[in-house]
């Protein structure tokens, strides 16, 4: 694939590997993080925003702005 000035763009170069069956989610609102935790799948978590901060484990998570 490549972008409008011609630049080859790999999507497997920013991915973190991962198993190819795991779900990878980014929350995009606190309350979606919340949900995600409450049913025990924070470690498929991989972005947030900056206002993503209950419960305390998803502020080591990397926000997405």
């Amino acid at each position: 694939m490549t972008h409008f000035l011609g630049e080859r763009l790999r999507v497997r170069d920013l991915a973190q590997p991962t198993e190819p069956d795991t779900p990878r989610v980014v929350s995009l609102a606190p309350s979606i993080t919340e949900i995600v935790f409450a049913l025990n799948a924070g470690d498929s978590l991989v972005g947030r925003t900056d206002f993503c901060l209950w419960p305390p484990e998803a502020t080591a998570i990397p926000t997405v702005g």
